[in-house]
This record gives structure tokens, sequence and C-alpha cells, in this order.
């Protein structure tokens, strides 16, 4: 089975042939034609791209680009809580924005608090009590981060294999 994020590795000769390969695409087949669905890897909760994509798939590189202030933190957020709401599991490598800012977004979007508010706690009781159920939601998702800015290439490949390593539920970076 495929893996989004290869470890790097492959025992003996890298060249497959297809008289190799067709067996093995034989069951990919029937295990699609079996499901019986459109998308057929990760989802990112938009449904215009996942009709597009089918899905996120091993292998896929999805570049999200715009200018400052457009959303796309916001929209790779979105994308990771939908997938790990499916449980499925996603690293979040943030070069520029701590965690803290990343959780505070995230509450933001769960509770529907402006995000300024959640960020300098200004919220009444009802707010505050809609805060700590989103942290209780928040807490069982599978999603990680590491936010240490200034990482070389080599050092974010190397931390990337290691939490899939380490958290197989991890399918999306």
């Amino acid at each position: 089975s495929a893996h989004l994020i290869s470890d790097g590795s492959k025992a003996g000769d890298p060249v497959v042939s297809l008289k190799q390969f067709s067996m093995e695409a034989a069951d990919v087949y029937e295990e699609r034609y079996r499901a019986e669905r459109i998308v057929t890897g990760v989802p990112t909760g938009v449904s215009d791209l996942d009709m597009m994509t089918f899905g996120q798939h091993p292998g896929d590189l999805t570049l999200l680009a715009g200018r400052p202030g457009m959303g796309k933190t916001a929209t790779v957020l979105n994308w990771a809580k939908y997938a790990a709401e499916k449980g499925i599991g996603s690293l979040i490598v943030s070069l520029e924005m701590p965690t803290q800012q990343l959780f505070d977004r995230l509450v933001a979007m769960d509770t529907g608090i402006n995000g300024m508010n959640i960020r300098i706690g200004n919220f009444n009781n009802q707010q505050y009590r809609m805060v700590n159920d989103s942290i209780s939601r928040l807490y069982s998702l599978p999603i990680y981060i590491d936010d240490r800015g200034g990482l070389e290439f080599s050092e974010m490949r190397r931390t990337i294999r290691r939490q899939v390593k380490t958290h197989p539920e991890i399918k999306i970076v």
C-alpha cells in the first residue's frame, strides 16, 4: 500500500516492469471499484477541490499560494481539521507562526469567536465555556505542529519522517 510520505528507501531494484506491476494494479482497481466513492484520497473539505483532485493522494504536492492576509493559513488549518475529524492525521510545519497562534486560529474557527478576541482573551462567560469546549474537541484531533522557524529542508525532511514513523496516522504534511 502506498504512503503519502516516502521513507526514502526501496529494497532491491527500484525499476519495475508492467508485468510485475499489473497484479498490484489489479488489486488497486478492485479496491477502488468496491469502495464506490469519488474522493479516494484524503479529503480537504473543499468540495470543488476534492472533485478536481479526488482528494490528496500519496505523492501529491498541493501548492496554496496567495498574497498576505488572503487566508492561506486558515485554509490549511481547515484542511487539517477536516481530515483530523475523520481520523486522518496531519503534520503542520510552520516556519512563520508559533503553535499558540495556530491554536488560537483553530479555536476561533471552531467556536466562531473573532480571532482577535481569542488572542487577547476578550470574551464573556458563555464564550469562555465555548473556548474550553473547543479545547476539549481539539485535544483529541491527530494534528501535530512543528513551529521551529528557519528549518533547513534536510532537517524538515528528517522531522517529517520521524513524525510519520512515530504517528502512523499522519497522512498529510
